[in-house]
């Protein structure tokens, strides 16, 4: 790698969670205004898990595409 540069694959990655996040909070809300609690909670707990699962997933793919040439 160069310097302190991050990686084009951990950048997506990051991109992406904060993607999900923001769209998953902004669909709770609009149920939460809609007056569904429940279906809020759903929202989040569903946007948490895919989150989680895009976390994991960039994780790997930035370690697999790691210049170990040091």
């Amino acid at each position: 790698m160069q310097g302190d540069s991050p990686s084009t694959y951990a950048q997506l990655a990051a991109r992406r969670i904060i993607f999900v996040t923001m769209l998953t909070f902004a669909f709770a809300a609009i149920a939460t205004l809609a007056g569904n609690p429940t279906l809020s909670l759903q929202i989040c707990m569903g946007g948490a898990v895919i989150g989680i699962l895009v976390f994991v997933l960039g994780g790997l793919a930035v370690a697999a595409n790691r210049d170990n040439s040091e």
